[in-house]
């Protein structure tokens, strides 16, 4: 499928979840800080969403969900796959965070269901 890597971070660029391949192995926040700082310039000056970040050889698929914010990195470029993996990843996870006090609450055992569902997501879009 194309997909290297996948993070999920809260509307404040606050990584949720990350889950990273050997080949890209930065830190989850700095990533996480990137796709945040682009939403939010594009939403502050443009007034529009982000929907990729096109590299020379890679591209990032954002979605905004809510208060969550998916993000994959994929080495293809085949848009219309990638926007339909981000909304299911969306739409399955977005009721596994909850929202408390303004922050999100992720506790161990739901990380080990986030990484069983996208993994099953992963699986299901082959």
């Amino acid at each position: 499928m194309g997909v290297r890597n996948i993070w999920i971070l809260n509307d404040n660029g606050i990584p949720l979840y990350a889950r990273m391949t050997k080949e890209v192995k930065e830190d989850p926040v700095l990533v996480s800080g990137f796709i945040y700082a682009i939403s939010a310039f594009a939403k502050s000056i443009i007034g529009d969403e982000i929907k990729s970040i096109k590299l020379k050889k890679h591209t990032f698929y954002v979605k905004r969900c809510g208060e969550i914010i998916v993000a994959i990195l994929s080495d293809v470029n085949e848009e219309k796959k990638m926007e339909k993996l981000l909304s299911k990843i969306a739409e399955e996870l977005s009721g596994m965070f909850r929202y408390e006090k303004t922050s999100f609450i992720v506790n161990s055992n739901s990380s080990r269901k986030i990484k069983k569902k996208i993994r099953e997501i992963l699986n299901n879009t082959k």
